[in-house]
């Protein structure tokens, strides 16, 4: 008889599930910022009804000047707030929540059998940059569920950082942020997780009604990680470290994010780390919105038997939706 071969702890499949609980606690916190938000909100709300040095007279002059209803008068602010991408108050609002459905494709190349899957999700994500002075926030959030050629499909995502930026002029100057970072996505035949407590990014911005150009450096640890390309792939990504840069234009009618991630794995039986490329486009221009997206992850996988494998794995799909 056979020796029963030993079993490889370094593997097990309890990782998903603790990335997965992960998540879970970043969804909790997403729930809590926007709740935390709405309240300041209404506190500044409440707050504006009696500012300091409050002239009856003045308002008096305002009102008899006013344009009448229906005139070509100003825009007034909740206008020219509902243009801005730094808009403190229309966090759900503004350009960049997408409502629709997705349709993707998943591929696994790899040395003795490539994979190919196609899905259909329906999804959600909003996305929202904000500076007030010297603050500047960034959040962002996705969620989709549906099913494919390979099983259930799905993906949750969850950004937030903020931090310092020292005003070059009113409208941009150089930034120092930090926050957490998370992701889950794919289905039985590509799945990739990981969780950052902790992500640094540094970097230039200009903001301005109807622009946004960004771009910076980012770093982080993942204390939680897995990378799963086809069905017996595996590789872990725990106490892994990631180095990174990123790219941001958006206006009134057209989006385009860029990034790159390099992590550098501590698992020693694998001699290569992994690289994470993404790339997003969408349209605004007419009613309903168009969103191309694609994430592209290199290295090296273990499968059955201990056989080490380089893998070449390929998420993508193209969004219809809504847009507020």
């Amino acid at each position: 008889m056979l020796p029963k071969r030993p079993h490889d702890h370094r593997y097990s499949s309890a990782r998903p599930t603790r990335a997965s609980s992960a998540l879970l606690l970043l969804a909790v916190l997403w729930v809590s910022v926007g709740n935390l938000l709405f309240t300041l909100r209404v506190r500044a709300q409440d707050e504006a009804h009696e500012p300091a040095g409050f002239d009856p007279g003045a308002v008096q002059a305002a009102v008899s000047a006013a344009p009448e209803s229906g005139s070509s008068g100003a825009e007034t602010p909740e206008t020219d707030c509902a243009k801005r991408w730094g808009c403190w108050e229309l966090l759900h609002t503004v350009k960049g929540t997408v409502l629709g459905t997705r349709g993707s494709v998943s591929y696994v190349a790899k040395a003795g059998k490539d994979s190919l899957a196609g899905g259909f999700v329906a999804t959600y994500r909003t996305e929202h940059y904000a500076t007030h002075e010297n603050l500047a926030v960034h959040f962002v959030g996705s969620g989709s569920f549906g099913g494919g050629s390979a099983g259930n499909e799905g993906g949750l995502a969850l950004g937030l950082d903020f931090g310092y930026r020292a005003n070059v002029s009113e409208r941009s100057g150089p930034f120092l942020r930090a926050g957490m970072n998370g992701m889950l996505l794919g289905n039985q035949s590509l799945y990739l997780a990981m969780f950052e407590p902790l992500q640094a990014r540094v970097g230039y911005q200009f903001l301005d009604p109807g622009l946004l150009v960004e771009a910076g450096l980012t770093q982080g640890l993942i204390p939680i990680g897995t990378y799963r390309p086809g069905d017996n792939g595996r590789r872990s990504l725990a106490r892994a470290t990631e180095l990174g840069g990123y790219a941001a234009l958006h206006i009134a009618t057209v989006r385009i994010d860029v990034a790159f991630m390099h992590l550098f794995t501590d698992d020693g039986s694998l001699g290569d780390d992994l690289d994470l490329v993404r790339g997003a486009l969408c349209d605004y221009k007419l009613k309903l919105t168009i969103c191309v997206d694609t994430l592209i992850m290199r290295g090296r996988a273990v499968f059955p038997h201990s056989a080490e494998r380089m893998t070449t794995s390929l998420y993508s799909g193209m969004t219809l939706g809504f847009s507020p």
